[in-house]
C-alpha cells in the first residue's frame, strides 16, 4: 500500500508530461491515464485525441529496456480497444 502512495504523484506526473508533448506535436486534446510504471513497462488506460470525434484508445503497453530506449526503440507496443 505504501508503494502506491509513494508512486501515484509519478504517474500524474508522467501522464501530464505526456499530454504536454502531444499537445507540443499538434494533437488536439490529449487525455490519458497513466496505470502502471516499471522498470520496463509503462501501461497507460483511457487515451482520448481530439474533441469532435475523438480518437480513443482503451489500453496501451510500452514494453523496452533503458539501453533500446536510450536508442530511440521500444521492444514491444500493445494496443487495445481502437475507436476511430
Amino acid at each position: 500500500m505504501v508503494v502506491c502512495v509513494l508512486f501515484s504523484p509519478w504517474k500524474t506526473w508522467v501522464a501530464h508530461q505526456a499530454e504536454e508533448a502531444l499537445r507540443a506535436q499538434g494533437l488536439e486534446n490529449p487525455h490519458l491515464t497513466i496505470k502502471a510504471i516499471t522498470a520496463n513497462t509503462i501501461i497507460i488506460n483511457d487515451i482520448t485525441i481530439g474533441t469532435d470525434r475523438p480518437i480513443r484508445l482503451s489500453d496501451l503497453e510500452i514494453d523496452y529496456d533503458l539501453q533500446s530506449l536510450w536508442q530511440g526503440r521500444l521492444n514491444n507496443l500493445r494496443l487495445k480497444g481502437l475507436d476511430l
